[in-house]
């Protein structure tokens, strides 16, 4: 072990002689050169997890590029973890370490901005959705101290890694704590999986000088582990709910035709886009016309095959008159934003003469409307 382990060996051969006051002494030399790997600080504190209460649901826009925050910064408050009390006086070196608990990491980082670092970005169970963590380490009579990248180099280098978090020094009893900001973060071009984030994330423990070096306590023995656990988050896709619409165009006679392009009085209608849910940065929506087309240039439709009259369609424009395009044109809502909300497309509707000689009967016409929304 050390020169005085061989000291304390000769000695007990000699003792065999009588030389018992000798043992005695030198036992107490021994314990002497011992005592600098006795830890210089009890520390107590029970085992506990903490939730981040993060939001229920997200919802990730598939234009959105890889980097891109996805909720605001979730702040886990202060709290305190451990009591280190010193020993025999001697000075009391103790402080919080965190760790990412079974996290990857997923290659980048993000800037949040405001007081905090720059951030590794983590990966969770669900893909195209990472998780970036800073923790404040608070350590008795020093305080709290900077925010940290969880998964960077620690704020004091003697602490080992993957732990990061500081130590300080004091001569009474310190209490040790710390506190987390979390941000949900896109990892992923494109559409991402839908899923739920949920479980332990990282965790902390209490540190300690043994022999002049940081030693993390953790296994048996230890001080009780603080995990921090996400609150439930289900990545649910952008939506809208569009209910059908019937748009009563009322009954006219042959006579109000006047010709061929003539049509009747139009008739206002809207297009309900309902319920979006946040995060919407776009709604583009398209026409078609499963019947048919009977003047692409003035967005006229067929009517139905079971329709009995003849030589009129149905002309649909847009609020200000503007006939629609069924060739795949799309086109965009006005005013939409990041919150949840509706919206409503204004349209017009009338009929419109095709040819001569205009037969009386039954008029209806189909058309579709499609939407995409990011």
């Amino acid at each position: 072990m050390t020169p005085a382990g061989k000291l304390i060996a000769a000695l007990v051969a000699v003792s065999q002689t009588g030389t018992y006051h000798a043992i005695a002494l030198i036992a107490g030399v021994a314990i002497l050169a011992m005592s600098g790997h006795a830890s210089a600080a009890d520390c107590s504190g029970a085992a506990q997890n903490i939730v981040i209460n993060a939001p229920a649901v997200i919802n990730v826009p598939a234009n959105a590029p890889v980097g891109t925050l996805l909720t605001s910064l979730i702040t886990v408050p202060a709290t305190n973890f451990y009591t280190c009390t010193p020993v025999s006086g001697q000075s009391n070196v103790t402080g919080v370490a965190f760790e990412a608990a079974g996290l990857t990491k997923a290659g980048f980082t993000v800037s949040p901005g405001g007081t905090l670092p720059v951030l590794t970005v983590f990966n969770t169970s669900v893909p195209g959705i990472g998780i970036a963590i800073a923790v404040r380490p608070s350590n008795g009579n020093c305080g709290a101290g900077p925010y940290v990248d969880l998964g960077g180099t620690t704020a004091t280098a003697a602490i080992p890694s993957p732990w990061v978090g500081s130590t300080c020094g004091s001569t009474g009893t310190a209490t040790n704590g710390g506190q987390a900001q979390v941000v949900l973060v896109k990892t992923m071009a494109g559409a991402v999986a839908v899923g739920t984030i949920s479980g332990v994330l990282f965790q902390a423990a209490s540190v300690i000088q043994q022999s002049g070096k940081d030693v993390v306590q953790t296994g048996a023995g230890a001080p009780g582990l603080i995990t921090f656990s996400i609150s439930p988050v289900s990545d649910v896709p952008p939506s809208c709910t569009t209910p059908n619409v019937v748009v009563p165009m009322t009954t006219y006679s042959v006579s109000a035709f006047k010709g061929v392009g003539s049509t009747t009085p139009p008739v206002s209608f809207n297009l309900a886009i309902n319920n979006c849910s946040a995060g919407l940065t776009s709604i583009v929506y398209q026409f078609s016309a499963p019947g048919g087309i009977a003047n692409a240039a003035a967005g006229v439709i067929a009517l139905t095959t079971d329709s009995t009259a003849k030589q009129i369609g149905l002309q649909v424009t847009d609020g200000n008159g503007v006939p629609l395009k069924y060739d795949g044109t799309t086109y965009s809502v006005t005013g939409v934003t990041s919150s949840p909300g509706s919206y409503v497309v204004p349209l017009k509707a009338a009929y419109f003469q095709i040819g001569s000689p205009i037969v009386a009967g039954n008029a209806n016409a189909n058309l579709v409307f499609s939407m995409t929304y990011q």
